[in-house]
């Protein structure tokens, strides 16, 4: 059996409990049937009877409201009333039909009762007919014969089909008290046999029962010796453990003063980097600021660029069209210059005349003298105009080289500066992209930075909290190793105080040797005797082996 004593006690109240259960249900089985037996006896003797009485009643109301017809005195207001009555008797004897049938169950009764009603009916029409013919004066002798030889038969049938029922349930009644004495008494039977089997088993449990809780004790007994005295060493070597906890608390809590000072000086470190973190965040979250500043003026200065760029066009445009003027002035001057040569020929031809005109003159003589005078002014002046024709020309000729002159110097002075302007301005869109790129890099940095600082705040902010749950821990270790040498001390008061409750223990043990065994008690039940015997019980070996 590897099962507890608990179970098996158990088990054992269960066992009986199931004998007590299984008699306290065929008890109630029992009484349940025979009250029911007895619950339709009572039925049957109630109501059953009743209606059967009820239906005699109506044959006998039925009965002699018919033979009152047959009174010669009887008036026509009586007649009527008996009538009337009749109608009453057949309505109640219905409603108690209805009642009747409803708890009508074999089929022996159903064919009591159709017999009854068969009878009823006839009974009913003969009396109706004595009705009829109580109202017909010359008809008495129909009345009286009617009366002897149909309504006395019918009534004298429905008597006896009545009877016949009533004595039915009486039978029945009967049969079913038969049969609730029958049961009560088989009833009682079982139970007794019950109880009777459930009494050996219970004696039959208690006896293996008991036999193996004396063996079990007794060995339980037995390693409560060896465990008393193995406590008794234990508590020898708990004192002298407990004096040496005490010396290992003591420096303990020494040594837990000095690492909570020096996680003070820890927390304090992490609180100023703590502080320094925070710092760093806000000085990077205003480099950020200053970055995306000076970023946003370099792409405000690259649109400035851009412009500067558009209005060198703009100037090379007008230079181009400077030039376009320029090259008007020349043609301009070239046209002058074309007039003057024919100026020129207006001078030679003036002079030719007055060449010509002088020769006339001389050939004249005195008369043309004043002409000749006048020719020789003409050609003076013709002669100033072509001197003043060819010094024009000169100069036209000198202004159209010193205009073309100043207008290529022009023009390749201010294509130098345009180009100049524009590698400069090249160089400085390549400039202001690489401030644009660094200054990207420098937000970006900045963020990193920003971010970082949080971490490092953050982190901090952690670790602080981290050291304090340190110093609390360590505080609570040193708090911890206070008690620990009080236990300690505690201890090595309860081991003394153990010892004494080992003696205790075997005077304790003694006495549940004698309650176990009772004068068969001897020293021999703590010797190896005694354990051999276990040892060769397969079922206590493993107590014996743990002992």
């Amino acid at each position: 059996m590897g099962k507890s004593i608990k179970a098996k006690l158990i088990i054992s109240f269960g066992i009986v409990s199931l004998f007590l259960v299984g008699v306290g249900v065929m008890s109630y089985w029992t009484s349940a049937n025979v009250a029911k037996k007895y619950n339709q006896v009572s039925q049957l003797n109630a109501l059953s009877s009743s209606l059967i009485d009820a239906f005699r009643q109506a044959g006998v109301d039925l009965s002699r409201t018919a033979l009152s017809f047959g009174l010669s005195d009887l008036t026509k207001e009586a007649k009527v009333e008996n009538k009337n009555k009749i109608a009453e008797i057949v309505e109640k004897f219905e409603m108690f039909d209805n009642l009747y049938i409803a708890d009508v169950v074999s089929q022996e009764e159903k064919d009591l009762h159709e017999n009854l009603i068969k009878t009823w009916k006839t009974t009913v029409a003969a009396a109706n007919k004595l009705s009829d013919l109580s109202e017909t004066a010359s008809a008495q002798g129909t009345f009286t014969k009617l009366m002897n030889d149909t309504f006395g038969p019918a009534s004298k049938s429905y008597e006896e089909a009545s009877s016949k029922q009533k004595d039915y349930i009486s039978a029945k009644a009967e049969i079913l008290v038969l049969q609730a004495k029958k049961m009560a008494a088989t009833g009682n039977h079982i139970s007794l046999a019950t109880v009777t089997a459930g009494f050996i088993v219970a004696l039959i449990l208690g006896i293996v029962i008991s036999l193996e809780l004396s063996k079990k004790l007794s060995l339980v007994s037995y390693n409560l010796v060896k465990c008393a005295s193995e406590v008794e060493r234990i508590s020898l070597s708990v004192d002298k453990s407990s004096q040496e906890l005490t010396m290992a608390s003591t420096e303990q809590s020494s040594s837990l003063t000095e690492t909570s000072g020096a996680v003070e000086e820890i927390g304090s470190m992490i609180s100023l980097t703590q502080k320094h973190a925070a710092r760093s965040s806000t000085i990077a979250e205003q480099s950020l600021d200053k970055a995306t500043r000076g970023k946003t003026a370099v792409l405000e200065m690259m649109n400035v660029f851009n412009k500067i760029n558009k209005r060198s066009d703009d100037f090379t445009s007008l230079l181009n069209s400077n030039r376009q003027d320029f090259a008007k002035i020349v043609k301009l001057i070239k046209e002058i210059s074309s007039k003057t040569d024919v100026i020129n020929d207006i001078v030679f031809q003036t002079r030719l005349l007055s060449f010509n005109a002088s020769v006339e003159a001389a050939r004249a003589g005195e008369a043309g003298k004043g002409f000749s005078v006048v020719a020789e002014e003409v050609g003076k002046l013709a002669q100033i105009s072509g001197s003043a024709a060819k010094e024009i020309s000169t100069l036209l000729d000198s202004s159209v080289q010193q205009v073309d002159k100043i207008a290529e110097t022009i023009q390749d002075k201010v294509k130098n500066l345009v180009d100049a302007a524009r590698v400069d301005f090249d160089s400085g869109i390549t400039i202001a992209e690489r401030c644009v790129h660094s200054l990207e890099e420098i937000v970006e940095q900045s963020s990193v930075v920003n971010k970082t600082a949080s971490e490092i705040s953050e982190a901090a902010s952690e670790q602080s909290h981290q050291v304090q749950e340190i110093a609390s821990a360590i505080g609570r270790v040193s708090h911890q190793a206070k008690l620990n040498s009080q236990i300690a001390t505690h201890n090595s008061k309860s081991s003394t105080e153990l010892s004494a409750q080992v003696l205790f223990l075997k005077n304790a043990i003694d006495h549940l040797q004698y309650t176990i065994q009772g004068d068969n008690i001897s020293e021999s039940n703590y010797s190896d005797d005694t354990l051999s015997k276990f040892e060769d019980d397969e079922e206590y070996k493993p107590l014996v082996d743990a002992a």
